[in-house]
C-alpha cells in the first residue's frame, strides 16, 4: 500500500498544486446456481480499491494516477488473490496543438459499446471473460490536435501480458476442451477426467511479440461525422492456448480426433506478433447515433497453430427515449466476422462470440438515484445466449448498491454452453469519494 500512501502524501503537502482526489472502494459477492467439482470455486467475494489522483502543475502540465487493486478472497491462488493493475499513471504536457503523455495508460480506439473489434492495444485480465479489465501499458503517447485532423502515435517498449484465470476458476472448461489447434490443423477434443487440476508452467513468446509495440490513429471531425483509421503492430491481446496433457486416443480422423485425458491439464499461452488495421465512423445527426467499425488482423508470427488472419466488423444504433419523467437509452449492435480457424471453448475464445452475434441493451434512468440495465447477447453460430439484468441504487452521494443476475444458455459444444453452470447472482456495495 506504499503507493497509496505516497499519493495521499503528495496531495496533502503540496497546496500550491491544483489537486483532485477521488475514487471508490467496493465489495462484491457472487453466488452461482450450480456447484462444480473441486477445486473449482463455489462463490466469489471480490474486493476492489481504485483511487484516482490528478496533480495539475499549470495549464500545460499535469500528472494522473488511477491504479486498481483487486482481491478475490474466495481463492487460494495467488494470481487472483491479490492483484495490482496500474491502469493509468502518466505525466501529460500540453502545448497546443501537441500533447504528450508518458507512462501507464489504457486505450479505447473503437466506437462500439461493450465489445469493440479495435481493442487491440492493451492486454487484459480474463478473470471473467464476459467483463474483463484492461491492463495498463507503459506508453509514449504523442498526439497532434488540429482543427480537422487528430493524429495519435503510440510506442510501448514492453507490453503487459493478458492474464488468464487461476486454476480454480469457473471460467476454465471442466468437462471438455474442444477445437484445440495443433501442427496438423486437425481439431482435437479433450474429454476431461472427473477429478483433475489445471496448472500453468509458463508462457511462450514468438518474435519478441511483447517488445516494441506501436500504433497510429487518425481521427477527423466533420460536422455530424466522426471518422477514424488505426494501425497497431504488437503482441496479440489474446494469446493462443497450448495444452500439456496425457490421455488415450478414442477417435481419429476422418471422424473427429478425441482424446480422453488422464492427467492434470497444463495451459501454456503463446503471445505472438500481429498487425491490426481498422476504421470506424460515428454519425450523430440528432439524438440518434449510428456507429460502424471494422478491423482486419494479420498474424506476423508464422506458426501452424496460429490463425493467419481474422476480420470482424460491427454496426450499432443508439437511441434515447423519454418515458414520462424518465429516460431510457437503447442500443442495438450487430457483428460479423471471418476466421479460418474454428472457435475454441477456452476463455481466450470469448471474442469469437462476435463472429455472428447481436446485442440488444437498454439503460433506464428511473430517477437521479436509480438505474436499470438489461442486455441480451445472441450468438448465431452457436445458437447460444447471454443475458444480464442489473439494478443500482445510490443511497447517498457516497454509497451505492447494485444487484445483478447473469444467465447463460447454449449447447455443450459451444463457448457459452461450456459455462452454463455459471449462472449467478451478484450483490455489490461501493463507497465513492
Amino acid at each position: 500500500m506504499a503507493w497509496l500512501l505516497q499519493i495521499f502524501f503528495i496531495s496533502t503537502i503540496t497546496p500550491a498544486l491544483e489537486t483532485q482526489f477521488n475514487g471508490f472502494i467496493s465489495a462484491e459477492g457472487l453466488g452461482y446456481a450450480e456447484e462444480l467439482q473441486e477445486p473449482t470455486r463455489t462463490s466469489d467475494i471480490i474486493l476492489s480499491l481504485q483511487p484516482e489522483l490528478d496533480l495539475k502543475f499549470n495549464k500545460k502540465s499535469r500528472m494522473h494516477f488511477k491504479p486498481l487493486l483487486r482481491s478475490n478472497i474466495s481463492t487460494e491462488e495467488k494470481q487472483e488473490q491479490l492483484y495490482l493493475n496500474v491502469q493509468e499513471a502518466y505525466w501529460e504536457i500540453k502545448t497546443h496543438p501537441w500533447r504528450v503523455r508518458l507512462g501507464q495508460n489504457i486505450y479505447n480506439w473503437g466506437v462500439l459499446d461493450g465489445y469493440s473489434t479495435q481493442d487491440v492495444v492493451n492486454g487484459r485480465l480474463l478473470y471473467n471473460p464476459l467483463s474483463s479489465d484492461k491492463r495498463g501499458a507503459p506508453t509514449f503517447d504523442l498526439q497532434y490536435e488540429g482543427d480537422v485532423i487528430q493524429v495519435q502515435a503510440l510506442y510501448i517498449p514492453i507490453q503487459a501480458r493478458t492474464m488468464l484465470p487461476s486454476a480454480d476458476s469457473r471460467w476454465l472448461p471442466r468437462e471438455v476442451i474442444f477445437n484445440t489447434q495443433n501442427a496438423t490443423d486437425d481439431p482435437i477434443s479433450f474429454l476431461l477426467p472427473q477429478t483433475f487440476n489445471y496448472y500453468f508452467p509458463g508462457y511462450t513468446e514468438l518474435d519478441n511479440a511483447l517488445d516494441n509495440n506501436y500504433g497510429l490513429r487518425l481521427t477527423s471531425h466533420l460536422s455530424d461525422f466522426d471518422l477514424s483509421a488505426m494501425y497497431f503492430e504488437g503482441s496479440s491481446t489474446i494469446p493462443q492456448i497450448g495444452l500439456l496433457a496425457s490421455g488415450n486416443l478414442i477417435s481419429v480422423p476422418p471422424a473427429q480426433t478425441i482424446i480422453q485425458a488422464t492427467s492434470d491439464i497444463g495451459i501454456v499461452p503463446t503471445y505472438y506478433r500481429q498487425r491490426a488495421l481498422g476504421a470506424s465512423a460515428v454519425w450523430a445527426p440528432s439524438d440518434i447515433i449510428l456507429k460502424l467499425e471494422s478491423t482486419y488482423i494479420d498474424s506476423i508470427s508464422d506458426e501452424p497453430a496460429l490463425s493467419p488472419w481474422s476480420w470482424q466488423s460491427g454496426v450499432g444504433i443508439e437511441m434515447p427515449w423519454n418515458i414520462g419523467s424518465t429516460t431510457m437509452t437503447t442500443i442495438l449492435q450487430v457483428y460479423y466476422g471471418k476466421n479460418e480457424d474454428p472457435a475454441e471453448n477456452m476463455v481466450t475464445s470469448s471474442g469469437r462470440l462476435f463472429d455472428r452475434a447481436a446485442i440488444a441493451a437498454a439503460r433506464w434512468s428511473l430517477s437521479a438515484n436509480m438505474n436499470l440495465l438489461v442486455s441480451y447477447l445472441y450468438d448465431y453460430d452457436g445458437d447460444s445466449s447471454y443475458a444480464r439484468i442489473a439494478y443500482d441504487y445510490k443511497f447517498t452521494d457516497s454509497l451505492k448498491g447494485e444487484v445483478s443476475a447473469d444467465l447463460i444458455e447454449g449447447d455443450p459444444d459451444t463457448f457459452l454452453g461450456t459455462y452454463t453452470k455459471n449462472d449467478r447472482l451478484s450483490l455489490k456495495i461501493s463507497y465513492l469519494w
